[in-house]
């Protein structure tokens, strides 16, 4: 005879009792969970940053400032950067028109915008913008739609170019006193690749214009067998004067006196060669007279 199998116990039912006048279910203690498990499902509660705060942070972690309007150019946001760059906190330029920050900026040029900023795209302009203090600057200004609201709105993105402006203009003033010197000269970078030669260089090679030389190799002008041991010598710091023959575009060859540098950037390292040329000739003379 087989002896019946025992009856699974019953777990203990769950008990209610009131507890300061609310109902509370006394259930048996849960399993034992790892402590890797109660470290995940801990990471998994931890709430998340809201959508705002995360645009927010983006905002402000922006390197321009960041004017943000409705479709009509009124303000409705601004990220911190702004107070550095043009001097207003953004809660007092709330509602103000684009217009008195970037005063090029009127209704009509807003329309041409907004219909411009179809299909993700967006308008990159210059302009000038004022300041809290009513001085100016030059800027450059990035313009995108962001659906803040129902309606979108438009994101300005302001970031100075005075610096630029003023780098442009030192380029161009350079430029103009190279092209001045009546004799030929050129300057290349670290790969002895020329990056600028004035008009005379041009001349002397039998060029039309002087922009034909930029990207050219200096060894494709100096062909002689001692070139990239006096341009090794330049680039590592040393003035290097010497005879030198160069081949024009005619088959002409001309003896010069070459000259190469090396070209010392701001922080004090070499960043290319500066050559210039000489006719042999005028040298001589003014050997001679002396």
């Amino acid at each position: 005879m087989v002896a019946p199998e025992p009856l699974p116990e019953k777990s203990a039912p769950a008990v209610i009792e009131e507890s300061g006048g609310a109902l509370a279910d006394r259930v048996p203690p849960a399993p034992a969970v790892a402590a890797g498990a109660t470290a995940e499902a801990g990471a998994a509660a931890t709430p998340q940053p809201s959508a705002r705060t995360l645009f927010n942070q983006l905002l402000n972690g922006l390197y321009d400032a960041a004017v943000i309007t409705d479709l009509k150019g009124h303000v409705v946001n601004a990220n911190g950067r702004l107070t550095s760059a043009l001097g207003f906190e953004s809660d007092a330029i709330w509602d103000w028109h684009i217009s008195r920050l970037i005063p090029g900026i009127s209704n009509t040029l807003l329309i041409q915008i907004n219909e411009g900023l179809d299909d993700e795209r967006y308008v990159l302009l210059e302009a000038r913008c004022m300041r809290e203090d009513e001085t100016s600057f030059p800027a450059e200004i990035a313009i995108s739609h962001v659906a803040i609201t129902a309606d979108n709105n438009l994101l300005f993105c302001i970031r100075n170019i005075e610096r630029r402006h003023a780098i442009i203009k030192e380029l161009r003033a350079a430029s103009r006193l190279l092209n001045y010197l009546p004799g030929a000269a050129l300057s290349c970078d670290q790969a002895g690749k020329v990056v600028v030669a004035n008009r005379a260089m041009a001349r002397m090679l039998g060029i039309e214009e002087a922009a034909l030389l930029s990207g050219q190799s200096f060894t494709d002008i100096w062909r002689e067998a001692q070139a990239p041991d006096v341009i090794k010598r330049a680039l590592m710091g040393e003035t290097v004067k010497q005879p030198a023959t160069v081949v024009n575009t005619r088959g002409k060859r001309l003896q010069i006196i070459i000259s190469v540098a090396p070209d010392i950037d701001q922080h004090k390292r070499v960043a290319g060669l500066l050559v210039s040329f000489t006719p042999a000739a005028v040298v001589s003379l003014g050997a001679t007279a002396k």
